[in-house]
């Protein structure tokens, strides 16, 4: 063997020539075959991207169908919104606490409009068995954003808020429930203020005998003795 053919060198007078060798009847039979595939492979790509393009089209359509529709977030003054009432633990949308300065915020308006809000609750039931009529929280009141004090725990109040266009011309109506009730807070997640004001009534209720409680704070105060 010469030292050409041992690296694969070709010597003029070679078998081996500079003409393209001819293909092999097992290669020509599988040519079309290889086309066949490549083909389909094609085929499905396309069908793959009209199918994730009639999807983004369908989320695009969803998209702007909930932007038709107004929302409301609920946000007690100091704190965020409720988490577990946002991952859907509780069987209200929305959750307000008694007696605590409260935002309400209309989402989805229309930037030029106006909003005007009406917040109403269900008195108790009489005695005779009969509703009067819903008391009313709040009352024509206007604004994107508007301060509401909920004053009744356990009870549902009813909200409805108007959007006027610049016209003048009434566009939407939302209408939404809010559930009133105390929050519980893990002690390091509540305002400096609230903190304190904690550590004070706990102060009290060790440091009051009974008879001096609910003399102050009336039949329903009992301190850690009792």
């Amino acid at each position: 063997m010469t030292v050409a053919k041992l690296y694969g060198a070709t010597l003029p007078g070679d078998a081996a020539s500079d003409a393209p060798a001819e293909a092999s009847p097992d290669r020509r039979a599988r040519s079309p075959q290889r086309a066949l595939l490549a083909a389909a492979a094609l085929l499905m790509c396309a069908a793959a991207g009209r199918a994730v393009s009639q999807r983004s089209r369908t989320a695009e359509t969803k998209l702007h169908a909930s932007d038709s529709s107004l929302g409301l977030l609920v946000k007690t003054d100091g704190y965020k919104p409720v988490k577990s009432v946002e991952q859907g633990l509780y069987p209200w949308q929305h959750v307000a606490e008694p007696h605590r300065n409260t935002f309400l915020t209309v989402l989805g308006g229309d930037t030029s409009a106006d909003f005007i809000w009406h917040v109403t609750y269900k008195v108790a039931a009489l005695r005779s068995g009969d509703h009067s009529e819903p008391a009313i929280a709040v009352s024509g009141v206007h604004g994107v954003t508007i301060n509401a004090t909920f004053k009744h725990a356990g009870t549902v109040y009813d909200v409805q808020v108007e959007e006027f266009l610049s016209t003048g011309s009434s566009a939407r109506t939302l209408t939404a429930q809010v559930m009133c009730k105390y929050v519980r807070r893990e002690l390091r997640q509540l305002r400096t203020e609230d903190r304190e004001e904690y550590f004070d009534a706990m102060e009290i209720v060790a440091k009051t005998s009974m008879q001096d409680g609910q003399m102050l704070y009336g039949k329903k105060f009992y301190n850690f003795e009792e």
